[in-house]
């Protein structure tokens, strides 16, 4: 206890400490890297003269004036909120928010760099952030899922950052920006997205992601395979990795923007309809057609290098022009090649192997 900052030097020898309770306004601070298992803090907080705190576990909601830089140990909400009115790092150590009430307002940016795993450790609770967003370090260092939430929530233009996209993931999101959010990195969003501002860039998606009223306005990079259950419409662009698969099972899907698939890539109309800009596949990738009730809109060019059986039944009707590389059609697909421009222009069929007509 005490009025003034006390400082534990330990620059000798190998130091283990079960337990560290801090009592003191102005804090703790340690001077070597000795090995700190558990911090709480009841005034003050424990830090390194490298730099950066040791995380503890909330007792009681704390408001934490300026930046706040976790150098190691666990940072545990255990119910509480933290409001830290400066930026908020992590460069080692955990951020541990498993309970509902948890909540960390950071008024400024937020950086995980953590070498460390987080899986499990970001499973509830909120996290808003008012600055910029970056996520570094280990891959798993963002693992969000479960009930966890995200919200951004500057006045001013945020950007996003995941180094690791795939590994590293928002649960749920809500980009509340007062004017926009800007994605430097492709993001993925494991839960549901609420868009309440201007999105710029990539998100990628998986077959558990929802949109509010099903609506998206931000370009779509899919990574799984999903099965639609109601109408969808992407106000963007829409890009399949490699081996997914969207099955439309009767409804709508609707793209303002273009579609591109990479190999092994493919969308299947199942008696739905696809609405959509320009389409362009990688090899072995396509739109399969296999049902009279199966419609497809492209309201611009149409490019495949391979499409055997892809377009079987049903009735495709392109605005621009068509090159199919290699080919197999069979005669019940109907389609209709229908030049939509202001302005005449030379309209384009190309296919470079076959059309089989029994």
């Amino acid at each position: 206890m005490g009025t003034q900052q006390k400082k534990l030097d330990l620059r000798f020898g190998i130091h283990n400490f079960e337990n560290i309770v801090v009592n003191n306004p102005e804090g703790v601070l340690v001077s070597s890297g000795s090995t700190i298992n558990n911090v709480t803090c009841i005034q003050g907080v424990l830090a390194y003269t490298s730099g950066g705190i040791h995380g503890f576990t909330l007792e009681e909601d704390m408001v934490y004036e300026g930046d706040l830089i976790v150098g190691g140990g666990t940072l545990n909400l255990n119910g509480h909120s933290l409001h830290v009115k400066g930026n908020f790092s992590i460069t080692g150590g955990i951020l541990n928010m498993t309970q509902e009430l948890d909540y960390l307002l950071v008024e400024g940016d937020f950086n995980m760099s953590s070498n460390l795993n987080h899986t499990g450790k970001l499973t509830n609770g909120t996290l808003e952030v008012r600055g910029d967003f970056t996520q570094s370090g280990e891959s798993y260092s963002f693992a969000a899922s479960g009930n966890h939430k995200v919200v951004l929530s500057g006045d001013t233009a945020q950007t996003v950052s995941f180094a690791s996209s795939i590994n590293s993931c928002f649960q749920d999101v809500e980009f509340q920006n007062q004017e926009k959010i800007i994605i430097t990195s492709s993001v993925c969003i494991a839960g549901a997205c609420v868009q309440r501002c201007p999105v710029e860039g990539w998100i990628a998606v998986t077959d558990t992601t929802s949109f509010e009223a099903n609506t998206c306005d931000v370009n779509i990079r899919l990574l799984g395979k999903i099965t639609l259950a109601e109408d969808l419409t992407i106000n963007g662009s829409l890009q399949m990795a490699e081996s997914t698969s969207i099955a439309l099972n009767g409804y709508t899907l609707t793209v303002n923007g273009d579609v591109s698939l990479e190999e092994f890539s493919s969308i299947h109309i199942q008696k739905g309809h696809l609405d959509c800009g320009s389409v362009s596949g990688e090899t072995w990738s396509g739109i399969y057609m296999t049902n009279e009730e199966d419609q497809c809109t492209v309201k611009g060019d149409i490019t495949f290098p391979y499409t055997y059986h892809c377009f079987q039944q049903g009735y495709l009707k392109v605005a621009g022009d068509c090159s199919f590389n290699t080919g197999i059609f069979n005669s019940k697909a109907f389609f209709t090649f229908v030049k939509v421009l202001v302005e005449p222009v030379p309209f384009n069929i190309s296919i470079l192997n076959e059309i089989v007509l029994p």
